[in-house]
């Protein structure tokens, strides 16, 4: 029913539970969660990818940020 896509980048990981976990409990159970990396740090993609073992329905995209930025 719904796609929600959810940005982040660098060191913001602990909040993440927050908004997956809000979005879950949702009224609605067919939705599913496109985490966005942005360059994130490596405890925010260890928090991300276990958002993903947890529930099928989120999903995690780890992309780099350009070597210009």
């Amino acid at each position: 029913t719904a796609t929600v896509v959810m940005p982040t980048t660098g060191d913001r990981g602990p909040l993440l539970p927050l908004a997956v976990g809000s979005v879950l409990r949702q009224t609605v159970a067919d939705v599913e969660i496109f985490i966005i990396g942005d360059g994130v740090s490596d405890a925010t993609r260890q928090i991300a990818q276990a958002l993903t073992r947890q529930d099928a329905r989120v999903r995690f995209f780890d992309r780099p940020k350009h070597p210009r930025r």
